[in-house]
């Protein structure tokens, strides 16, 4: 059941938001950047962030999507898909979910499993021009 919004690529999602990160090494530095909040207007007018954490302890990417205070109902249940764009916008990661998000609500996902081919090994295909791109996709169910 997880995986339900990526099984149909065709789906328009009510909601879709590209994060375009410039100076993505700095991620090797800081290891943790907000995105501006979001307003997704078909969506009751929610107010959505999402999170980067690099842990270079367990040399993991971790995204963080978060629904912030604002005057939506009290729960919305979302499918979502998170990715990691290369430079022709192909997913290089991506993973699904489906949640039922409360004001404040966050949650943690897993994106990539190891850092090193990130920044390093695959670094030309992840960060282009030093930047890295994040896609997050909404459905209301």
């Amino acid at each position: 059941m997880a995986a339900t919004a990526s099984n149909d690529c065709r789906r328009k999602a009510n909601f879709t938001f590209i994060w375009t990160i410039e100076n993505g090494s700095f991620l090797l530095v800081s290891s943790f950047l907000k995105s501006p909040t979001l307003i997704a207007k078909s969506m009751e007018k929610s107010n959505w962030s999402l999170k980067v954490d690099s842990v270079f302890r367990t040399k993991t990417l971790d995204l963080l999507l978060s629904r912030e205070e604002d005057n939506g109902p009290d729960n919305i249940e979302i499918e979502f898909e998170l990715s990691i764009f290369d430079t022709d916008g192909s997913p290089l990661g991506m993973t699904a979910g489906k949640e039922t998000c409360t004001s404040s609500h966050h949650y943690w996902l897993r994106l990539y499993q190891d850092t090193d081919v990130i920044f390093f090994r695959r670094r030309g295909k992840f960060l282009p021009n030093d930047t890295f791109t994040v896609g997050c996709r909404m459905w209301r169910t």
